[in-house]
């Protein structure tokens, strides 16, 4: 819990509040030998927080310990699992990815939006 609690701190520092408070509130993390589980509040914060930080995710873990892990995402409630692979090829996005990109390029919109109010104070 503790390295969970690091990583949650500096993720916090590198995205905007709203969607630090929207994608990783309720989440825990589990490490087993080279794998950490990642458990979101559901399905659809599982698959977000996959496709979108599952960049961000590793690197911020490595950063704190200097080690690489695979990730698994899973579904708190059920513990269903879902493993996300980078890169993805752009020929194998369904009409799930087409959304998420969508929704993605809006949370992104509002972020830039939230910024500015902040910075107007």
């Amino acid at each position: 819990m503790k390295l969970w609690s690091e990583v949650l701190n500096k993720i916090s520092e590198k995205i905007s509040k709203p969607s630090f408070d929207t994608w990783f509130k309720n989440t825990t993390m589990e490490v087993e030998e080279d794998t950490i589980k990642v458990y979101a509040a559901n399905e659809f914060a599982r698959d977000w927080l996959a496709h979108t930080y599952g960049e961000l995710i590793p690197e911020t873990v490595k950063e704190i310990t200097g080690k690489t892990y695979t990730f698994k995402y899973y579904e708190a409630e059920n513990k269903k699992v879902f493993s996300y692979t980078y890169p993805m090829n752009n020929n194998t996005y369904s009409n799930k990815d087409s959304f998420i990109n969508e929704l993605q390029e809006r949370m992104e919109q509002l972020e830039a939006r939230v910024r500015q109010l902040e910075e107007r104070g």
